[in-house]
């Protein structure tokens, strides 16, 4: 996650949900964590640094 937005910027909702729908394991990994967390803050409205 940290190097895609380093590389890219800060990804949009809809790339970082196509990103996380990509896994099929792993779930635990931080990566992933950071990127349901960021999901689940933008859905209610509110985005996390």
């Amino acid at each position: 996650m940290l190097r895609l937005e380093r590389q890219c910027g800060e990804p949009d909702q809809t790339q970082l949900a196509e990103i996380h729908a990509s896994f099929t394991e792993g779930f635990e990994t931080a990566d992933l964590k950071l990127a349901r967390e960021r999901l689940n803050a933008t859905k209610a409205g509110q985005f996390m640094n």
